[in-house]
């Protein structure tokens, strides 16, 4: 049944970017070219590495598999900041403050923290922005989250890039009242 359920959701993604014939292999569905224990079709939805020989992501010496926790429709996220624990390295996975690992449209990968006390949940990131503003385009995609404040007050967060950006790169933000702001680069 896993496989039948899964078959149809890879043919309907082959649909929509214009085949329109489905054959599946089953042996080749469910290869694991890592040898991790997770199959490559789950590991790429889930965002991980299935190049990796090591079927560790993160690089933090502890396997995808593991860090899964055994259910891979419900992987593990300890700290409940919507980034699964195969994604973020060591301590991190259990810090609310901090999220790694999250993968940008472009390859990339962008950290977000928080100040100690404030937490983190709801991160996610998109690739595609419907209805931008005219003139604005988000080649990097948008990454959302959820941060805790006191009542009216600000939370510092501080992004880290794992490239370089570009000289001309504007960042936004959509503040309290849902205005695009640009944010100012340290």
């Amino acid at each position: 049944m896993f496989a039948g359920k899964n078959c149809a959701r890879l043919c309907i993604w082959l649909f929509h970017v214009g085949v329109y014939q489905c054959t599946t292999n089953v042996a080749t569905y469910q290869q694991d070219s890592n040898n991790d224990g997770v199959i490559d079709f789950k590991a790429t939805e889930l965002g991980l590495d299935v190049s990796k020989p090591s079927g560790d992501s993160d690089d933090d010496g502890i396997s995808d598999f593991i860090e899964l926790g055994g259910d891979i429709s419900n992987p593990l996220d300890s700290d409940g900041d919507g980034v699964i624990n195969a994604l973020e390295s060591g301590s991190m996975a259990a810090d609310a403050t901090i999220a790694s690992g999250l993968k940008l449209p472009d390859g990339s990968r962008v950290e977000i923290a928080t100040a100690s006390g404030k937490l983190l949940s709801g991160i996610n990131v998109v690739a595609a922005v419907a209805n931008s503003p005219a003139g604005v385009s988000f080649p990097f995609g948008v990454l959302s989250y959820n941060t805790t404040s006191d009542t009216g007050a600000s939370v510092e967060i501080a992004l880290t890039f794992s490239g370089e950006l570009p000289v001309n790169i504007k960042l936004y933000k959509v503040d309290r009242f849902l205005q695009l702001r640009t944010i100012t680069r340290y």
